[in-house]
C-alpha cells in the first residue's frame, strides 16, 4: 500500500511540480505550528518558579467596616493606601512589594479637549519594592 501511494507521488510531482511543492510546504507548515504549539502548551503548563511557588503569597485583607460586612462576600480587590503601607512596613515577608493605583485626570491635547469638554483620565500603575 506505501508502494502505491509513493508511486502516486512520483507521478504527481513528475506532472506538477509547483502544486507538489505547494502540499508539502503545507504539510510541513502544519507539522511545524502543531508541534510548536504542543511545546509551548508543555512548558506553560509546568511550574512557572520551580522551588519557589509554594512559597508565594497573595494576602486578601478586607479594609470595610464590620456593618459592611457579608459572610460570603468576596474582599475588594484594592486595599487603601494607608493599609497597604501599614502591611508593607510590618516585614511580614522576606520580599514585598505594593502596587498602588490612582486616576490621573489633566486636559491634554486642544483638539481633544474642545471636543469632548472632558479631560483625560489615565490609571497609573506604580509598583513600591521593599526589600529586606
Amino acid at each position: 500500500m506505501f508502494g502505491y501511494y509513493f508511486d502516486l507521488a512520483l507521478r504527481s510531482l513528475r506532472r506538477n511540480k509547483v502544486l507538489t511543492a505547494l502540499m508539502v510546504l503545507a504539510i510541513a507548515l502544519g507539522i511545524g505550528a502543531s508541534m510548536t504549539t504542543l511545546t509551548v502548551l508543555h512548558v506553560l503548563s509546568g511550574d512557572p518558579l520551580p522551588g519557589r511557588s509554594s512559597t508565594l503569597y497573595a494576602p486578601q485583607l478586607d479594609p470595610r467596616d464590620m456593618g459592611d460586612y457579608q459572610p460570603q462576600g468576596e474582599p475588594p480587590d484594592r486595599v487603601t493606601w494607608i493599609d497597604g503601607m501599614n502591611l508593607l512596613q510590618a516585614k511580614r515577608a522576606d520580599r514585598q512589594a505594593l502596587k498602588s493605583f490612582a486616576i490621573c485626570c489633566c486636559p491634554v491635547w486642544a483638539s481633544c479637549w474642545a471636543r469632548t469638554r472632558r479631560p483625560c483620565c489615565l490609571q497609573p500603575r506604580a509598583t513600591t519594592m521593599c526589600i529586606a
